[in-house]
């Protein structure tokens, strides 16, 4: 299907709007996909510190917008003033019996944590690797983030089999 179908008028509207949708998803996906990573490798390259204190700066103000919303906005009630809460160790300890007591979902939530473990650590290994074995100075590790983007802008224009 090529974006002329989406001006075929002979096709329902609600399959134009889903195409519509679906190129529009697709643009999205390209930025987040290839643009922001550019971006993350061109401040690396600039200075080491910049994407971190980027990424610090946008949490501080993410922290102040959930501080500074009013009380009427939460979706959850109070406690009543008489109830004491339990401690915080209580609270954990009960969420983990919990989490325990369902295998299947106790199974998802140690993979998936494991993944993101994983993956973490993967690109803490390639900024080790690019410097200490590579040899490639900070400008130069930007670089070789840039250079994944492009393979991946390059194999997107691609269908798939």
């Amino acid at each position: 299907m090529t974006a002329p179908a989406v001006a075929d008028r002979g096709l329902p509207p609600s399959f134009r709007r889903c195409w519509a949708s679906a190129a529009a998803a697709n643009v999205a996906d390209g930025i987040r996909a290839g643009a922001l990573p550019l971006i993350g490798a061109l401040l690396f390259a600039t200075a080491m510190f910049v994407p971190l204190a980027v990424d610090a700066s946008a949490l501080v103000v993410a922290v102040i917008l959930v501080l500074t919303l009013p009380t009427a906005a939460s979706t959850v009630a109070a406690p009543p003033a008489r109830e004491e809460r339990p401690r915080l160790l209580t609270e954990l300890l009960g969420g983990a019996r919990r989490l325990l007591g369902h295998p299947r979902l106790a199974v998802v939530t140690c993979a998936a944590s494991a993944i993101a473990f994983a993956d973490a650590a993967w690109w803490s290994v390639l900024v080790v690797y690019s410097g200490s074995v590579l040899g490639l100075p900070e400008a130069g590790f930007g670089l070789l983030l840039a250079a994944g983007v492009a393979v991946v802008f390059h194999r997107s224009g691609r269908p798939r089999p």
